[in-house]
């Protein structure tokens, strides 16, 4: 579910990115293009944190239960 909103936010800026873009605005664009970077990594981050707990988990488990 948060893909899907992040996917549809992440077209959202693109789309007002393209519109700065073609307006020559290029402070705003950068903001814009900045935005959209942040919440990349953002994502990312979630999404490595994620794979470190679960590589820490498993570790353990495996640990425990030997």
């Amino acid at each position: 579910m948060s893909g899907f909103i992040l996917g549809l936010f992440n077209l959202l800026l693109l789309v007002i990115l393209i519109m700065y873009l073609s307006r020559h605005d290029w402070p705003q664009a950068a903001i814009t293009g900045l935005i959209a970077f942040v919440a990349f990594m953002i994502s990312f981050s979630a999404s490595f944190l994620e794979m470190v707990l679960e590589m820490v988990t498993q570790k353990l488990s495996n640990i425990i239960f030997s």
